[in-house]
């Protein structure tokens, strides 16, 4: 029998993981530590179709989600493997004006008052981040980094038309709950009885 207890409230962005997309499959999930928000609109449209003096239909996109995440800081590795950065033999990163942006999935965690939901986001893409800091004052403080995000509907594959999914930490759902940073959830799980 499924669990009735469910959150009230939610809070708390934590378990931010990334996986590169590379044609129709994501490769196993990478960590990145220090997140502090995400903010995600709905991206669509509706378009009534007016006949008889009345709506009579409407049609409705579902774009995904645009927005932003924002970290303490993006780490080196996230740069290198999604924005296009490259590592020289030197050991120098560098930005090329014509770097390859990589799609990839975005997972994450909220917090509630009785159970953590898992998210994934399935076909993102980002912008690089800005280059901000200031002088050391009084105080000091830190920049956050931010990355400009646009979720889209995968085009093919297990999960054409898929935008997101999210799984709670339930009986029923263990197992999908304890596997979800280590593999981009793709329906193929079977939850153990």
């Amino acid at each position: 029998m499924a669990e009735t207890t469910k959150n009230k409230v939610k809070y708390g962005l934590e378990n931010v993981y990334y996986a590169k997309l590379t044609g129709e499959t994501y490769a196993i999930p990478v960590p990145i530590e220090g997140a502090v928000s995400i903010s995600l609109k709905a991206s669509g449209d509706t378009a009534p179709v007016y006949a008889d003096n009345v709506e009579y239909f409407s049609f409705e996109t579902n774009n995904g989600y645009d927005g932003s995440i924002e970290f303490v800081l993006i780490p080196d590795d996230f740069k290198t493997d999604i924005l296009g950065e490259v590592v020289d033999k030197n050991g120098v990163t560098s930005e090329s004006s014509d770097a390859k942006v990589s799609e990839f999935a975005l997972l994450f965690q909220f917090k509630g008052d009785l159970a953590e939901k898992r998210h994934v986001l399935y076909r993102c893409k980002c912008t690089r981040p800005n280059i901000e800091s200031e002088t050391v004052k009084e105080k000091t403080e830190n920049k956050n980094e931010s990355l400009d995000i646009k979720c889209r509907p995968v085009i093919s594959g297990v999960l054409k038309h898929q935008i997101k999914a999210n799984v709670s930490n339930t009986a029923e759902q263990k197992a999908i709950y304890d596997a979800w940073f280590t593999k981009v959830y793709d329906g193929t799980v079977i939850a153990s009885e």
